[in-house]
Formats: C-alpha cells, structure tokens, sequence
C-alpha cells in the first residue's frame, strides 16, 4: 500500500509498505481523508523525540471499514485492563500508544487497522472535511470538561488555528447551553 513516511527532518517520502493485518478485535480501515496536526507538524520539522524516522505519521482520519460503513477514529490506542482504562482515564494507561507515534505507524497510508473500540461509524450526510475534526474537537470538549468553566466565564484563546477556532466555538456553544438551560 502507498504510505507517506517521514524519513528524516524536513523530509517525507512515498514508499510501498505492507497492508496492516488486523489483530484479532481489530478492523481495517481505508483511509479516506487525513488531517494534519499541529503535532505532526512538529514531528515532520524534528522537533520530537517520539516521531523518529521511518515513521508514518497521522492520526486524524476518515475512512471506511470492511462493511463500507464511513468512520472516525480515536487514535489513542491503551491496554483497555488496567485502573486508569477501566476508570475511563486511558490517557493515563502505563501502555498507551498513539498512531503516528513512536513505532505505531500513523494513518498517513492507504489502511490502518485499529480497535474495534476505537471506531465509530458517522452519517454519510457529515462531509469529510468536517468528519476529519472529530479528534481534535474531542480533545478540546475533554478540556471543558477538566476545566469545567462556570456559566458567563472569560477566557482568552491564543492562536486562530484549528484548536483555537474550535475552542472558541466550543465557547460559545457552552455560553448558550447555559444560558438558556437556567431560563
């Protein structure tokens, strides 16, 4: 399959690898779209000691399983058996992993294969390009929710890029949701 690999800093390269086999409890998914974060951007200048070449990068995707069903992906991958998995806190899990990310290979490529848990499946009327934010926005809700911001807060975003703009409109969604939940 074709893959995008980051081969040094500063450097990619299209190269054929070989299709991820799914482990058992696994899916295969063709990856339709992919996004570009801040974080593989990051990896692709050499500014981090977890993405080391040769390393497909990625973890904001579309695409679709083995059914044709189209889906997003949680790209946080953890052991799903210890206290911090079964607590819901697999951010926390001593194994976690993450695609694009020291050895586990990114979705920057034709397929990737993943959890069953960490797939869901999304309405063909949601386009790509708004589908493909489903992770980045996911981190900014799990930031309210940790923040927990009382109704009528101030807060300052800095940067206008994908999580700031997400962030703001996250804002102002709260800001509504409140107010008109205390009328």
């Amino acid at each position: 399959m074709r893959s995008l690999v980051y081969t040094a800093p500063l450097s990619v390269a299209m190269e054929d690898r070989p299709r991820p086999l799914p482990a058992a409890g696994e899916s295969e998914i063709a990856v339709t779209l992919a996004g570009i974060c801040g974080s593989d951007i990051s990896g692709f200048l050499g500014h981090s000691r977890r993405r080391v070449p040769p390393l497909v990068l990625g973890h904001e995707l579309v695409g679709r399983d083995a059914e044709g069903r189209r889906v997003v992906v949680n790209p946080l991958v953890s052991c799903g058996h210890c206290a911090a998995c079964l607590s819901g806190a697999q951010n926390l899990c001593a194994s976690w992993r993450l695609l694009g990310m020291d050895r586990t290979q990114g979705c920057y490529a034709e397929f990737v294969s993943i959890a069953n848990a960490q797939v869901y499946a999304i309405p063909d009327s949601l386009p790509d390009a708004q589908a493909v934010l489903a992770e980045p926005l996911a981190n900014i809700v799990h930031l309210f929710r940790l923040a927990a911001p009382p109704t009528f807060f101030r807060m300052g975003i800095v940067g206008g890029g994908t999580m700031g703009a997400l962030a703001l409109l996250t804002a102002k969604r709260l800001v509504r949701a409140k107010f008109w939940c205390r009328m």
